[in-house]
């Protein structure tokens, strides 16, 4: 495809979103991100209808689909415009074709919020369900990284965060993920700990219980809070 074939596809999906934003609500929108990008304001359940339905790309093949949204994704000064390309491979969950993670796993590059790092990773969470033999070492190297986004998609991408059988992975995979970075100073990663150890402790409490009480000293306040593991009920339990 052309350079001048994916700007067309570009300017499409960008002058189907800018009229369904809401001008007065960017900022607010931009400050909850805490994002550099330009934000237009436009409600999740729109951006789904146009990843899905109004701007689905069916008249392509998967391989031209991924080329016209990795282009969205990598030049779209917009939050909502990228957040398309998301929606598009996350509203296909378990469904989603494997071979894009070759095409989209660079799209990390991008990543500067949580919004698009929550969603980003619903995908590398189907992905590494599906060939996890390929997806964990890559979910492996962002652990190992210096940056917040990174380090949040690579422990997120463990637990699918919607529907049903939410724990896919099993503790010894997902526990030395999560003991990299049980004291991070940051509250994106904190919370994103915390969070897994909730899901996981639904399917694994004993496991969770114990690595709790063998990290608690490091955990983060915010990490252990989310958990749910109450270190004083455990102990009496002990």
């Amino acid at each position: 495809m052309t350079e001048l074939e994916l700007e067309t596809y570009l300017l499409q999906v960008t002058d189907l979103l800018k009229p369904l934003g809401s001008p007065k609500r960017s900022q607010a929108a931009k400050d909850d991100k805490n994002s550099n990008l330009e934000f237009l304001a436009i409600r999740v359940p729109i951006l789904k209808q146009v990843a899905t339905k109004d701007f689905s790309l069916a008249h392509l093949n998967e391989t031209q689909r991924l080329e016209v949204w990795d282009f969205i994704w990598r030049t779209s000064p917009y939050y909502e415009v990228m957040a398309v390309a998301l929606f598009h491979y996350r509203c296909q969950g378990l469904k989603v074709t494997p071979t894009i993670f070759a095409g989209i796993k660079n799209w990390i590059a991008r990543v500067e919020n949580w919004g698009h790092c929550d969603e980003f990773s619903y995908i590398l969470s189907c992905l590494t369900e599906l060939e996890p033999k390929k997806v964990l070492p890559y979910l492996q190297e962002l652990n190992n990284s210096d940056n917040i986004w990174r380090i949040r998609t690579s422990i997120v991408s463990t637990v699918h965060y919607a529907g049903k059988n939410l724990v896919y992975l099993p503790p010894d995979v997902v526990f030395p993920l999560l003991e990299n970075h049980i004291s991070h100073w940051d509250k994106y990663v904190s919370k994103a700990v915390g969070w897994v150890l909730r899901e996981m402790r639904r399917k694994y409490p004993a496991q969770v219980e114990e690595f709790v009480m063998a990290n608690h000293d490091d955990l983060s306040a915010m990490a252990l809070k989310i958990s749910g593991v109450q270190i004083a009920r455990v102990k009496a339990q002990s």
